[in-house]
């Protein structure tokens, strides 16, 4: 449990500097090198080390240790979603991981009927953890799938008139079309 403990606060930290590392430097963050590998590849190995702990702690009936294990698999599979990934195949392990940390979440609440030492501390991290899997994430879209869905609008099925509105951005950079018609159009910023 020790050595999960500190691979998650280490895949944590390795997170935090990527994160940063985007929001100064954009897509050339991606080529950041990091001491024993990059967060985006180490995750599969730490998630799968997670899980493989999750089900000998269930063989061997000790609760409370799956329960805690089952948080850092959330924590990390969380930070991976969020991480601001272009790549599909990404994007595609993301989903999958924030479902089986949903389907451990579910399991830890029910071993936490169990009972045992600081079990009212660990059910209330299951319960905020499962809230916050619940809520929608966003992925930012890149220049290149803007510049798809553009061109797609104006090749419509039908020729839709895409091409007679304007594209600007808003005050937070978001892409907005405004075409002429006869309802309102507006843009709702929720950042």
């Amino acid at each position: 449990m020790i050595e999960i403990k500190i691979d998650c606060i280490t895949m944590e930290d390795k997170f935090r500097v990527l994160s940063a590392a985007n929001a100064k430097y954009g897509d050339s963050a991606a080529s950041l090198t990091f001491s024993g590998g990059s967060p985006l590849i180490l995750t599969r190995l730490f998630l799968q080390s997670c899980a493989d702990f999750i089900a000998n702690c269930s063989e061997k009936a000790l609760p409370k240790l799956a329960v805690q294990a089952s948080l850092y698999y959330v924590r990390i599979a969380r930070l991976f979603e969020i991480s601001g990934l272009s790549n599909y195949k990404d994007r595609e392990m993301a989903t999958k991981y924030h479902e089986k940390a949903k389907t451990l979440l579910e399991v830890a609440e029910k071993l936490c009927e169990q009972g045992f030492r600081d079990v009212d501390i660990l059910l209330q991290a299951v319960s905020e953890s499962l809230k916050l899997l619940q809520k929608e994430w966003y992925e930012e879209v890149t220049a290149e799938e803007l510049e798809k869905i553009k061109k797609a609008m104006v090749s419509g099925p039908r020729g839709i008139a895409a091409h007679s509105g304007h594209w600007y951005n808003c005050v937070n950079g978001h892409p907005v079309r405004l075409a002429p018609c006869s309802l309102p159009h507006y843009h709702i910023c929720t950042d």
